[in-house]
């Protein structure tokens, strides 16, 4: 009895200590200490946190490699741990990636409350990290063009033609680019291929051999790629609203304005209400055009924060203006009503709506010089010529096409190492393909390269959502949790609900 009480004792003495580290770790953060420093010159320096967080949350900067000839890094980047702190915690860690190109990942100290929440819900078994990629978010530097942001309000509050629009903007980032030039900074040392080799020495620093990668619109091309070059390193892939490096998005944008006002066609036309209560919507919309091209609609937007009273749509800021919205998940819903408001000049139904598109439009939480970069350097040049015959299939819409490859001329240094678009060779590596049947630009239709290149793939798509899949549906948190804790395993959540908490 006396060896059992002591067993028994002994044993409680062991959960009471278990008990007590969990519970010193659940503790206020404190830093983990040291730097880690590459054979390339990239180094990870680990510093106390810069917001709030429980002790299992860790902090550093990552100091990206020297370019060949540098002493010092072009870019410090924030990294955030999650470490997993359960008894079954997998070695290999999920890597959060940001789209855009030029998001940053929601590291700010009033956005990273939300990455606590999700990292709970997804219960991953396994740590998370999270990083601002180069010129974006927290990343030093950061490369904001405060004249482009100018340009675009301008263009709200003149009548000016979308050609006259694209060339102020372009002026505007060709006088940034210039000065970022002159001061030094790096603004040449940006592409998918540069953020691929930083992911793969932040990794390396931080440890982890086997990695699981998470993109979203533009880093689900950014996945692909880092897996292409470290086959072996990547376990698995979530790819969310995929940009498959097949597709050059400048050589798209015709077909996926066309397809996207179309949808607004057929969901009216399919719909016996909407039907009936708008009529013809094609036709509706069209003359919409052109009356605002005629006599543009003044609408007063009186809002501080946007330092604007009154914005001028045109036809042209009109046909933008619809496609921003079908960012949103039910849009369709919506827009047919949004064309009847524009046609009858009701600017009080539809405030709510601009100032939402207007917002997304001026806001700088999107570096614009890290997207043209990325997207300049990525894609192979494309010349008048080969556009021209592009814009050709789309004669009622070429008006509205604005020469946006254009833009490319501004970087000087367009040659990379390899191409990212030759990066197609099949994998085994298992997948989660997730895509909104709405989605206005990253369509459906492009999922058909991933499955290709990745037969070892799962694919959900979802009706009534558009970008984003994850921000929309609730059980796709589900679906992502069960296929990255085993993804040989078709993974499978009730996705009958569609309201986030």
């Amino acid at each position: 009895m006396r060896k059992l009480f002591l067993s028994i004792a002994a044993l409680v003495l062991a959960l009471l200590a278990v008990f007590f580290i969990y519970q010193v770790s659940l503790q206020p953060a404190t830093v983990s200490e040291g730097e880690i420093k590459l054979e390339n010159g990239a180094r990870l320096v680990w510093q106390n946190c810069w917001f709030s967080a429980p002790a299992f949350v860790h902090c550093a900067r990552f100091h990206t490699a020297p370019e060949p000839g540098k002493q010092t890094s072009s870019f410090s980047l924030p990294v955030v741990v999650l470490r997993y702190q359960g008894f079954d915690r997998k070695k290999d860690p999920v890597i959060y990636m940001a789209g855009g190109p030029g998001s940053g990942a929601g590291l700010e100290e009033n956005q990273i409350g939300y990455w606590f929440n999700w990292f709970s819900k997804a219960n991953l078994r396994r740590d998370m990290v999270l990083f601002d990629q180069r010129g974006t978010g927290l990343s030093e530097p950061r490369l904001t063009c405060p004249a482009y942001h100018q340009a675009i309000r301008e263009g709200f509050i003149h009548n000016i033609s979308t050609r006259e629009k694209t060339r102020r903007t372009h002026v505007a980032l060709k006088s940034c680019y210039e000065k970022m030039k002159q001061e030094g900074i790096p603004v040449d040392e940006l592409s998918t291929l540069y953020s691929a080799a930083d992911v793969r020495d932040l990794m390396d620093a931080l440890g982890y051999p086997l990695w699981n990668l998470q993109g979203v619109s533009y880093s689900t091309r950014l996945a692909t790629v880092i897996e292409q070059l470290n086959q072996g390193r990547v376990r698995s892939m979530v790819l969310d609203s995929v940009y498959p490096v097949q597709k050059h998005f400048f050589k798209e944008w015709p077909s996926l304005l066309d397809t996207s006002l179309k949808k607004i066609f057929s969901f009216c036309d399919s719909h016996a209400e909407c039907k009936s209560r708008y009529g013809n919507i094609k036709t509706k919309f069209w003359q919409t055009m052109e009356d605002l091209k005629k006599e543009p609609l003044k609408i007063d937007v009186s809002d501080p924060n946007l330092a604007l009273s009154e914005v001028i749509f045109n036809d042209e800021t009109f046909i933008d203006f619809l496609f921003d919205n079908q960012y949103e998940s039910g849009s369709l819903y919506d827009l047919p009503a949004v064309i009847d408001a524009f046609n009858q000049r009701d600017s009080d139904l539809l405030k709510d709506y601009v100032h939402n598109f207007l917002q997304s439009r001026l806001q700088d939480s999107v570096s614009e010089i890290v997207f043209r970069a990325v997207e300049c350097i990525d894609n192979p040049s494309v010349d008048e010529d080969e556009m021209a015959k592009i814009y050709a299939k789309y004669p009622k819409l070429r008006p509205y096409l604005s020469v946006e490859y254009d833009a490319c001329t501004i970087w000087e240094n367009r040659t990379q190492t390899r191409s990212i678009h030759e990066l197609t060779k099949k994998s085994d590596v298992p997948v989660l393909v997730l895509s909104g049947e709405d989605d206005p630009v990253t369509p459906i239709s492009w999922v058909d390269d991933v499955l290709i290149q990745y037969p070892n793939s799962e694919f959900f798509s979802f009706p009534n959502i558009s970008h984003s899949v994850m921000d929309r549906m609730p059980c796709s948190i589900e679906l992502y949790s069960q296929f990255v804790n085993d993804p040989h395993t078709r993974p499978t959540a009730d996705c009958r609900n569609t309201t986030l908490e």
